[in-house]
Parts: structure tokens; sequence; C-alpha cells
């Protein structure tokens, strides 16, 4: 049998609860208020933005020229060297007819005076002339075209 102290300490047993009544005697003297008007529109804030209807005609898209205009410039590779870019600017300048004023001292394109530089100007020049009638951009492999325009400052690669 336990002692005393322990009879103590132990929780009563537990009791069960009845449930709660759920029978009505009668009907509640008042219905329950119901609200039947419309409820209020919601504020502004909560619409979406006006925008304009959507047209029931969508015209075609235009057309796509038939060649798109690529904006494209020759220029030196930078990592060929020095005397061949050279002899390639001698043809450019040359024979190849191409205006090579804007690389000479009083020109907007001297600096930087370097070759590759001055290459780039120069086959640049000779391509944009020549290319509608045949003339390339290889210089012999020391070429490559670009589409972003090499302009600087007041040097401009002319596009044709």
């Amino acid at each position: 049998m336990p002692s005393p102290e322990a009879q103590a300490a132990s929780p009563p047993p537990p009791q069960m609860a009845s449930p709660p009544d759920m029978s009505f005697s009668s009907a509640p003297e008042n219905p329950p208020f119901v609200d039947e008007s419309p409820p209020p529109p919601p504020s502004p804030a909560t619409f979406p933005p006006c925008r304009n209807p959507i047209p029931t005609h969508v015209p075609p898209p235009a057309l796509a020229p038939q060649m798109a205009v690529h904006k494209l410039w020759c220029v030196a590779k930078p990592t060929v060297p020095s005397d061949t870019l050279q002899l390639a600017m001698d043809f450019a300048c040359g024979d190849g007819n191409a205006d090579c004023k804007e690389i000479m001292p009083d020109g907007n394109c001297y600096n930087p005076d370097s070759v590759v530089a001055h290459a780039s100007y120069a086959f640049n020049s000779y391509w944009q002339k020549n290319k509608r009638t045949g003339g390339t951009c290889s210089f012999d492999g020391t070429a490559m075209l670009i589409n972003n325009d090499p302009s600087y400052l007041q040097c401009r690669f002319v596009l044709t």
C-alpha cells in the first residue's frame, strides 16, 4: 500500500464532463440579422489600372527588307606582327586607293601612333570603298570584321 505522502502526491482520478445540452425548447425570439444588400465596392486601390481595350484588328507586321543592313568595319587583328601589318597597310594606302590622309601626322586618326591603329583605319577605308565591287577584308589574314564602331574622339571610321 502506498504511503500517505505518495497518496497525497497522486492526482485525483479524471472526471468525465457531460456534453452540453443541444436541445432547443423553442426557436429564438428574434432571428439573426441578415444583410441582403450588395457588398460595397472595393476601394479604388484594389482595381487594376485602366488599359486601352485590345484592338479587334491587329495590322500585320511590317515586311522585313530583302537584305538586312549590317554595320561592319574592317580592322587589323591586334595579334598580327607589326611588320606584317605594315606591308598590308602599304598596299591599302597605295594600290588599294584607301583614304589614308587621316592617319598622317596632322590627321584626326594619327594618335595613337601605332601600326595596329593606322592599319585598322586604312583597312576599313579600303574595304568600305571596295566591298561592293569584290573587295574583301582579309589582307592576307591580317584583318577582321567587327560590328562595333571603332571610331574614337575625332577619329571617325567611315561606314558605307
